[in-house]
């Protein structure tokens, strides 16, 4: 009987724990903070779109895009962009990126796009790539509307608003970068240039991640604002 008892009080001890952990991992040794526990996810979806003079999608590539500099030689996560061929569909103007919110809380996000502009040469049979400095960056259609471009002082484009997924099997998707209008287009390079881009993508809990993470006391975009009012 006091073997039982000793097992009976042990559960309650860890069913006891369990209540307040989520307080305890916030808030040190103060536990009358309440808020929810869960799942913090985003992703990254580039691909390319092209569309006819009405605007209607005719082909859509999302899969092997990655930039090869040759047969043996591929740079996973970094995204091949043609800026010699404008029939190609990995041409610069159908370059699209979407983020997938999977959270089951409320989240911020920021992303870093880095990108490269190259010359690529060969020489008895030896491909050489070297990297060109840039003066600016690339005219990319970013959502600026729903995004803050802090790239001059940290690199990242913030997220505005806390966001989380719809369901649990169903994803918030969040344009990040269009294609080109139909009336726009990247100038033509030879075919000797290219231009690659990568993404880093960071994403916390809306209660105290952007204070706790990024050590950030307020938005970017708000320097008299506070991230709790957002949330």
């Amino acid at each position: 009987m006091k073997k039982q008892l000793v097992i009976f009080m042990m559960l309650i001890f860890l069913l006891a724990i369990s209540t307040v952990i989520g307080a305890f991992l916030t808030s040190g040794n103060k536990r009358d903070d309440v808020f929810e526990i869960g799942e913090v996810n985003v992703e990254i979806i580039a691909y390319f779109e092209k569309i006819d003079a009405l605007g209607n999608v005719i082909e859509t590539k999302i899969s092997d895009i990655d930039y090869k500099l040759n047969e043996d030689q591929t740079k996973f996560g970094v995204v091949h962009i043609n800026i010699s061929n404008p029939n190609d569909i990995q041409y610069f103007d159908n370059f699209k990126v979407d983020i997938n919110v999977k959270s089951s809380v409320d989240t911020y996000f920021r992303i870093a796009p880095y990108e490269q502009f190259t010359l690529r040469y060969e020489n008895n049979g030896v491909i050489t790539e070297v990297a060109l400095p840039r003066d600016t960056y690339e005219p990319f259609n970013y959502n600026t509307t729903s995004f803050f471009d802090n790239r001059l002082k940290d690199g990242f484009f913030y997220y505005k608003n806390t966001v989380k997924r719809i369901d649990e099997s169903t994803p918030l998707t969040i344009t990040f970068i269009n294609r080109l209008p139909l009336n726009e287009h990247y100038p033509q390079y030879d075919p000797k240039y290219n231009l690659q881009i990568g993404f880093m993508i960071e994403a916390v809990q809306a209660h105290l991640g952007p204070q706790n993470n990024w050590g950030l006391l307020t938005p970017p975009w708000d320097d008299d604002g506070t991230w709790e009012e957002l949330s």
